[in-house]
């Protein structure tokens, strides 16, 4: 409907209104009402259309003055100072301010998720590994004895499990012995219990098998990584390892490798030219609960080897590397200070 049909339409309600009730024509009239409304509701859908136009480009306008304020009164390391523009570079192909205004939030889908929480397993006071976790994969491991059993009646297992560890995956070893009982009818029906050996273990009673200590050690000695972010690792796998517990592991591992590392000292003295140096560890006091002392790593290093061998004192006196160089007679490269002379 155009505007002067607007007009006809709107002097003909006036003409009506005019006449006497007799002469009006109301079914012109009311044609000529609708009309009217359907021009004006038309005229106010392109006002609020021409409104929401005009807000966006005004909330642009505000955004663009923000990041110039910002660009000429903030701090240098906030400045956004653009390089030059290479001729080379390809354009995008779209207006991305003609864009932005036509998104709209309103229509945006949510998306919710619910968040599983993995429970885990603590093992502390485990030592019979009835707490170790179910849902790890279980690896046994049978054992029979060496002698013949034909003639024997089994009577039951030994189950001793430990945490294991390969690459990427912990679980469950299960080692199982076969219990057998043997009757001697020559010593009037003596029975004897006849079963398999267990491994032998240079750390017994643990519920760590030697696989995962040396993980353990290696990951905190080698790659440097604290025992508290292996710890949350392995709870992400649902196993739960008190910090204590795991620190205990690694000092009996430490105790272990006393021996090899004994030989190791003594294959470093065959050699001629030796570094040597001390660092500083702050070290927790068992006689003060939350304090720490000052104690010293001793390093060693051949020169003309990779071999280091290291030793913990609790100072830098002249007395503290002794134990280490009073068998050596050789050229040692040091800081110079009075602890080697």
């Amino acid at each position: 409907m155009t505007q002067p049909t607007c007009i006809k339409a709107y002097q003909c309600y006036l003409w009506a209104m005019s006449e006497s009730a007799a002469n009006i024509n109301y079914k012109e009239l009311y044609e000529a009402s609708i009309m009217m409304v359907q021009q004006l509701n038309k005229s106010l859908e392109q006002q609020q259309k021409s409104n929401q136009s005009l807000q966006d480009q005004v909330t642009q306008l505000q955004y663009q003055l923000q990041q110039l304020t910002k660009l000429l009164k903030g701090f240098k390391s906030e400045r956004f100072l653009p390089s030059a523009v290479s001729n080379l570079q390809p354009e995008l192909g779209f207006n991305a301010e003609l864009i932005a205004p036509a998104t709209n939030l309103s229509e945006v889908k949510k998306i919710s998720y619910t968040k599983t929480k993995i429970a885990g397993t603590n093992i502390a006071a485990s030592d019979d590994g009835t707490r170790l976790p179910d849902h790890l994969r279980r690896e046994t491991t049978i054992l029979e004895p060496t002698e013949d059993v034909s003639d024997c009646v089994k009577v039951g297992e030994e189950v001793r499990e430990t945490l294991s560890w390969k690459p990427g995956e912990i679980f469950v070893n299960r080692t199982v012995v076969n219990v057998y009982r043997r009757t001697i009818a020559s010593q009037k029906g003596k029975e004897v219990i006849i079963k398999a050996s267990l491994p032998v273990w240079a750390i017994n009673r643990c519920l760590a098998d030697p696989a995962l200590l040396a993980q353990i050690t290696v990951d905190k000695l080698v790659d440097h990584k604290p025992l508290n972010r292996q710890i949350e690792a392995f709870k992400r796998n649902g196993v739960i390892i008190p910090y204590s517990t795991m620190g205990d592991w690694v000092g009996l591992v430490a105790k272990a490798l006393m021996p090899p590392g004994t030989i190791h000292l003594k294959e470093m003295y065959k050699y001629n030219y030796w570094h040597a140096d001390e660092t500083g560890i702050a070290v927790l006091d068992r006689t003060k609960q939350k304090e720490t002392h000052k104690g010293y790593f001793w390093t060693f290093l051949m020169g003309d080897s990779k071999m280091i061998y290291y030793d913990y004192q609790p100072g830098r006196g002249g007395e503290r590397p002794l134990n280490i160089l009073k068998a050596i007679s050789r050229l040692m490269v040091t800081l110079c200070t009075t602890s080697y002379h």
